[in-house]
């Protein structure tokens, strides 16, 4: 099986997506990845950006 990580413009993609209320399954058929990956993406965005505002705030 191969493996891809995302690459920028998809992150932007998914950000701009998810921001806009598109459910993770449209995502992943927009972006043409499966689910489970875009999910883990949503995820690690959302993780990311809380850990930024709690640096932010220190």
């Amino acid at each position: 099986m191969d493996y891809t990580h995302f690459i920028q413009d998809e992150r932007y993609q998914i950000a701009i997506l998810n921001k806009a209320g598109h459910a993770q399954s449209e995502i992943a058929q927009l972006i043409d990845r499966y689910l489970s990956t875009t999910s883990r993406e949503v995820l690690l965005a959302v993780v990311s950006a809380a850990d930024l505002k709690l640096s932010v705030h220190r």
